[in-house]
């Protein structure tokens, strides 16, 4: 967890990649969830799914920093336009990447939702664990609500 709170760290200082602070947030989120089961000797399918959700999210994470270092290497080869304006500041991400980001975000949200609600029938959860997971999901589904609100408003600039 140490890793993942400095990697947090760094992306939170950074600035320009909130979403990216966002995805890392949750996969740090979903690894402490997966050790607490884990120290309950819970194998079961919906520790396995988490693990899953934790991976795809890290190979989606990596694949946007590849295009993002990618865009990087092209402005670089690319000759300056002559122009009186100064180019835009270097962000990490791009709008498109964190636009993905935030998609496979809400898909693993809702995927887990159903899984969870697939599982325990009824209004109320009984097991203390699954109650904190459902309350992060909540949380995250509200971050990913702020989130694109800000970026549909520009705020995110």
């Amino acid at each position: 967890m140490k890793e993942a709170n400095k990697a947090l760290q760094l992306l939170e200082a950074e600035g320009s990649a909130v979403v990216f602070a966002m995805a890392m947030e949750g996969v740090r989120d979903d690894a402490m969830s997966v050790e607490k089961r884990l120290d309950k000797y819970d194998t079961a399918d919906t520790t396995q799914q988490t693990e899953q959700s934790i991976i795809d999210q890290l190979v989606d994470m990596i694949e946007a920093l590849k295009k993002a270092q990618q865009d990087i290497k092209d402005k670089q080869n690319k000759p300056p336009q002559p122009n009186n304006n100064p180019p835009p500041p270097n962000r990490l991400l791009d709008i498109l990447a964190e636009l993905k980001l935030i998609r496979t975000m809400q898909v693993q949200i809702n995927t887990r939702t159903k899984q969870q609600s697939a599982k325990y029938q009824g209004e109320q959860a009984d097991d203390p664990l699954l109650q904190d997971e459902i309350n992060n999901l909540s949380k995250r589904q509200a971050k990913i609500e702020d989130k694109l609100k800000n970026i549909a408003t520009g705020k995110n600039q």
